[in-house]
């Protein structure tokens, strides 16, 4: 730990339910960030400390293991209890907690895909608690998406000639898929073709995580993994019915989208119309380049960059004039 650093490990309870978060930061001054993780179930905490270095001079960074991911599963915990409305919930009962704790100003909320939805529905639930809110890899209409990506992964298949993808996709739909594993056969697809992670398999980051744990043991790698298909199946009805362009026409805070320029997960044509038709105080838009859906993985500076960029334009009457490295 850095002298002078904010870095700790810590359990807290949100809807009468434990959980853990993950607080780091170069400057104990700086802005609070609350991240919120994709999946569902894609806890963050064991990857912080391999992407989120320029993010943590930046800001104070808050990883959250949402309820029932990562070291906030719990195996007991009735599949009732986990649902889109209580985790938004717990988002917002989280960043009051943060505003309290830290200087009593609003902070940057970010999602990421799964994340951005819970962000999305928080700013607008509670937008005094909000400084800013940054969408990466913006979330909008799954079912719309859906049809999206289930054509551009066949279109690929079939483009490149892979006899064996345009059997297994094929046999996946038509939409909606018939089972999870249809489901999963479709976005593995998109995965090797490149619309999910650019240019690298996702594999490298799992095994350098094992190789430097920190927060995480061996046995909660386990836990992360059964958090990850437990909420899959809790939320999957929920995930499926997600229509923000519906509900949401008016934020209060300035929001801001960023997207990975190759990113064949979240469409990012529906996130662009959706920005341009919402009415809210400061709005902008940041392509990542030589980046898909993994953002905050594939090119951790750029992302830090654009957050960093987009906190501080959220604040000032003029927006800055120099450009996103990426």
């Amino acid at each position: 730990m850095v002298e002078g650093s904010v870095a700790r490990l810590e359990k807290i309870e949100l809807g009468g339910v434990e959980q853990w978060i993950l607080v780091r930061g170069m400057d104990p001054g700086a802005p609070i960030l609350l991240s919120l993780h994709g999946g569902p179930g894609d806890a963050q905490i064991p990857f912080a400390r391999r992407t989120q270095a320029e993010l943590e001079r930046a800001f104070i960074v808050v990883n959250w293991d949402q309820r029932g991911s990562g070291l906030s599963y719990r195996r007991d915990a009735p599949l009732s209890a986990l649902t889109l409305d209580r985790l938004v919930e717990d988002t917002v009962e989280l960043s009051r907690r943060l505003v309290k704790e830290f200087y009593g100003e609003p902070i940057v909320l970010s999602g990421h895909s799964w994340g951005s939805i819970l962000g999305l529905l928080a700013a607008a639930r509670a937008p005094e608690l909000y400084e800013s809110y940054i969408g990466v890899s913006q979330v909008i209409d799954v079912a719309e998406n859906e049809k999206r990506l289930f054509a551009w992964a066949l279109g690929e298949a079939r483009r490149r000639n892979v006899a064996r993808a345009i059997r297994e996709i094929e046999a996946a739909g038509p939409l909606p898929y018939s089972t999870p594993k249809a489901f999963r056969t479709v976005r593995r697809w998109v995965g090797e073709f490149g619309g999910r992670w650019k240019a690298r398999k996702e594999s490298w980051l799992a095994l350098a995580t094992l190789l430097d744990l920190e927060e995480y043991t061996l046995g909660d790698l386990f836990r992360y993994a059964k958090g990850q298909r437990t909420s899959i199946q809790a939320l999957a009805d929920d995930l499926a019915a997600v229509r923000l362009s519906e509900t949401i026409h008016r934020l209060e805070v300035p929001t801001y989208f960023v997207s990975g320029r190759d990113d064949h997960i979240s469409d990012p044509s529906l996130a662009r119309e959706f920005l341009h038709a919402l009415d809210a105080p400061r709005k902008g838009w940041a392509w990542i380049d030589d980046a898909a859906h993994l953002v905050p993985f594939e090119q951790p500076e750029a992302y830090a960059a654009a957050l960093a960029h987009y906190a501080h334009d959220a604040r000032g009457p003029k927006a800055l004039s120099w450009q996103i490295a990426g």
